[in-house]
């Protein structure tokens, strides 16, 4: 029983053995648009409020919330967007973004502050984000006995490389 009704695409014939347990550059693959936003929201959601902390801040205006930048870059992750100045730009132009926003816009050092402060929540959520793909898509049954923490493990292994992508991404646009 799954907790969110996503339907996957068509399972890869290479996503077998070791395959099964990679992620694609852009979830979209797998999953429709609109349903890799109900795995960021899911994701983010299963979150403990507390961890978010005190309303930090983020942007100009005190609704930029931690919550929704959180959410707004395990969006934008999943699909391969990792330039937090890429993500700005974005967000001005795609109805999804302006809805994960809720018309806050935020900078693309917001995005990068928010990032390095919160990067083990990050990392959390994309984890989550992972997991249930992994799942959803039919690669991994919904539990394996005494596999649960191998599975985590991976998956927190894949968020912290989608991360990475995205610093390099960021000083690759500083070093223009």
């Amino acid at each position: 029983m799954t907790l969110i009704e996503v339907q996957p695409k068509t399972v890869p014939a290479a996503a077998t053995g070791r395959r099964a347990m990679e992620f694609p550059d852009d979830l979209r693959a797998w999953f429709a648009a609109e349903d890799v936003l109900v795995l960021a929201l899911a994701a983010v959601g299963e979150v403990d409020p507390a961890l978010f902390g005190a309303r930090g801040d983020f942007g100009r205006d005190p609704r930029c919330s931690a919550p929704m930048l959180c959410t707004l870059l395990t969006y934008c992750y999943a699909l391969g967007r990792y330039a937090s100045e890429e993500i700005e730009g974005a967000v001005g132009h795609d109805p999804v973004l302006r809805y994960l926003c809720a018309h806050q816009y935020p900078t693309w050092q917001v995005l990068r502050r928010f990032r390095r402060v919160h990067r083990p929540l990050l990392s959390a959520c994309l984890a989550r984000l992972i997991r249930r793909t992994w799942t959803e898509h039919g690669l991994i049954p919904p539990a394996l006995d005494g596999a649960d923490d191998l599975m985590a493990m991976r998956a927190v292994g894949v968020a912290e490389e989608l991360l990475e992508r995205a610093v390099l991404a960021d000083m690759m646009a500083a070093d223009v």
